[in-house]
Parts: structure tokens; C-alpha cells; sequence
């Protein structure tokens, strides 16, 4: 992250934009408290010693010394109820035992006793496997949970950003008449216009054009989906209560995230650092044909969040563009970077039976002042 700009600038720039904060955005940035959930993990930490820094731009060496001197404590070590205070926010990043988000009257409770004037809500089981093999435990966590933080944000005014993610447009291969007729009722009650059959094709699976490498359509807030897997569906349901229950949530449609370095003892591989180990254990690295996504580089999505805070209730994709394969995204990186081709080959097999688009459209997000850069560029930046 290589930008330093002052809240002032941040706000004023918003303002510009026409933006009217909310009133509980009127207090001083200083008095403001952020909550954070999921903080012992990829996202969570990284937003954590982000705001805990006192800067809306910091270097991830920053970050690290943070979390070796221990200013962002894990759930095994950090004190229930902790609250820590700096620079512009108070950052509250309570452990799963003290908000169990499954527990609507402990969610409750928490959010009266401490107030907190915005949620980041990045806790979840986002294991596609796991949510498969547990369907009711994942649930809880990833819907109902959601919900009850909803309800308590609701309840004391809190401004909730919910983290969810770009797995909802991973459809099935095809709609059957129910699925159909369910998002048409849904979407005509908000004056919605009923895609055509093309429309439908290209942007529930757009097989075609995956396995051609043709450039795709990304996908839009507003594109009928069909989820089919079981986290992609509780992500769409979660999505639906909280602004069912909370009509100015923020929803974000994450994409896939990396970061150039490891924050945490224990933390799940992400793109940039698979492909780094794989090439300097003097391997091939294998990427599929049949796979379109957005990665993003983590610090682009934290260094943004004081622009959401500010952002009217609904849904946003919010991630880098890509309407490459990821082979073909690969290899370019490595043609663009010097690596030998001859260190890259093709996956023919993975999505093969269901090709997978899952690639975002962010130009409702971009209206806002909000932007990425594509995938690409964002990893051409940032390799080293």
C-alpha cells in the first residue's frame, strides 16, 4: 500500500462526489469505533493493523512490525473485551468468545455495551469444501450469524459493511424454470428488466467462450445467478437478510485476494505466494482454461474502506477486473516479467463439466470514486 492520504482528503473528496454521510459518520473520525470481525484471519488482520496504524496508508512492512510486537493479538492470546485505540480509529476486534456471532443475544449485548459506529464483518467458513461437508454448522456462521449482526447494527445504529464474495456467480450450468421464475419475481419487484435467453447463457456459465479464450462478459450486481455450491448460495441468502434486516448495509462481492507476504503463523495459500513457492522449488506451475475470476491484491481492497463506509446501502462488486483464464493470465504475467513459458502449462481438466466465470463488472462501485486496477497490471505492480 503506497499511498499516505489523510482522512481529511479522504473525506473531502468524497464530499465532491456529493456523498452525504450518514449521522453517525458525523462524529470525528477520532471518536469512531471500528469493528472488526474475523481478525485471526486473511482479511480481518490485515484491516485490523491497517486502521490500528493511524495512517489510511501504510506499507506492509508496517503491518508486520505491527503484528510482531504483538499489537494485533490472536484470538489465543488477546484478552476478552480488548479495545485498542489508534490513530484515527478505535478498533475493536473482539475473540469468538466474546462475539459469537451464532448467539443473537450475545451479539445483542456486545453491541450495547460498546457501540461501535461501523462493523467490517470478514468472519466466515469460506472453505467451499467445509460448507459441503457441514451444511447446518456452516449455515450458522455464514447466514444466520450475518443476520443476527444485522439486526444488532439495526438495533444501535451501526454502519455494516458485510464481506461477501464473488462464489455467487459460480452457477450452475443451467437454470432449471423455478430458479427462473424466482429470480424474475424477485428482480421485476424492483423494476428489473427479464433477460433474454442470450443473456442468460452468457452470463450464468458463458462456456463457450471460456473454453475459446474469448473475452467474456463480467459479471454485474444485477445479473441473475444461480449459485452451486453450498457457500455460494449462503453467501446470496446471507446477503439478502442483512439488507432485508439493514437496508443501508454495504455488501462487498470479494474477489479472490493475495498479498506479497505472509502476515500470520498460520494463513491459507493465496495466488501470489503459490505461484512463487511452485517457481523457486523449480516446479511447473498448473493453472485451468476452463477458470475466470478477479485476484486482487489485499492492500487495493483495505486501503479503500474508508471510501465504503461512506458508500449508500446494496450490493457492489468490489475487486480487480479480469476477463482472462487464469492460464492465460499466468502467462502473460510471466511473458510480461521475463519467466520462461516452459514454467507454465495448461489444466484441461479443472471446470471442465462446468466451467467457471466468476469475474466482476466494478463500474457501479467506480461511480463512487472506488477503482482497481485488472488483475494484470495489479500483479505486474506488485511482483518483485
Amino acid at each position: 500500500m503506497n499511498k499516505h492520504v489523510s482522512m481529511e482528503s479522504v473525506n473531502k473528496q468524497m464530499e465532491i462526489q456529493g456523498l452525504n454521510m450518514q449521522n453517525r459518520n458525523t462524529k470525528s473520525v477520532e471518536h469512531q469505533k471500528l469493528l472488526v470481525t474475523g481478525v485471526s484471519g486473511f482479511l480481518g488482520s490485515r484491516i485490523c493493523a491497517y486502521f490500528q496504524s493511524g495512517t489510511v496508508g501504510v506499507e506492509n512492512t508496517q503491518i508486520k512490525m505491527q503484528m510482531e510486537a504483538q499489537t494485533i493479538p490472536s484470538e489465543r492470546t488477546k484478552n476478552d473485551g480488548e479495545e485498542r485505540a489508534a490513530g484515527s480509529y478505535h478498533v475493536l476486534s473482539p475473540s469468538h468468545t466474546e462475539l459469537e456471532i451464532t448467539d443473537a443475544d450475545q451479539v445483542m449485548t456486545y453491541f450495547r455495551a460498546n457501540k461501535p459506529d461501523i462493523l467490517i464483518h470478514c468472519a466466515a467458513i469460506s472453505d467451499v469444501g467445509k460448507c459441503d461437508e457441514d451444511v447446518e454448522k456452516s449455515y450458522a456462521i455464514n447466514v444466520t450469524g450475518v443476520e443476527n449482526l444485522a439486526k444488532a447494527c439495526r438495533s444501535c445504529g451501526t454502519k455494516m459493511i458485510f464481506c461477501s464474495s464473488d462464489q455467487i456467480y459460480f452457477s450452475k450450468k443451467s437454470m432449471n424454470e423455478s430458479d427462473r421464475q424466482d429470480w424474475n419475481r424477485k428482480n421485476c419487484e424492483e423494476g428489473k428488466k427479464i433477460p433474454d435467453v442470450a443473456d442468460i447463457i452468457d452470463t450464468v456459465h458463458g462456456d463457450e467462450k471460456i473454453r475459446k479464450n474469448e473475452r467474456i462478459t463480467l459479471h454485474k450486481e444485477t445479473d441473475m445467478i444461480n449459485p452451486c455450491n453450498t457457500y455460494g448460495r449462503q453467501k446470496l441468502e446471507a446477503e439478502e437478510r442483512t439488507l432485508a434486516v439493514c437496508p443501508d448495509a454495504v455488501c462487498l462481492r470479494l474477489s479472490w485476494m493475495y498479498d506479497t507476504m505472509q502476515l500470520l503463523e498460520q494463513e491459507h495459500g493465496n495466488f501470489y505466494g503459490n505461484v512463487k513457492s511452485t517457481l523457486e522449488r523449480g516446479e511447473i506451475c498448473s493453472f485451468p482454461i476452463h477458470d475466470v475470476r478477479g485476484i486482487t491484491y489485499v492492500g487495493s481492497v483495505v486501503e479503500q474502506l474508508p471510501k465504503v463506509f461512506l458508500l449508500p446501502g446494496g450490493v457492489y462488486n468490489y475487486g480487480a477486473e479480469n476477463d482472462l483464464c487464469t492460464y492465460e493470465l499466468v502467462k502473460q504475467l510471466f511473458r510480461k516479467v521475463g519467466i520462461s513459458e516452459g514454467c507454465i502449462k495448461a489444466n484441461e481438466q479443472a471446470f471442465l463439466e462446468n466451467p467457471r466465470n466468476i469475474s466482476m463488472d466494478i463500474s457501479k462501485i467506480r461511480a463512487y470514486g472506488i477503482a482497481f486496477s485488472s488483475t494484470l497490471d495489479e500483479l505486474l505492480r506488485e511482483w518483485t
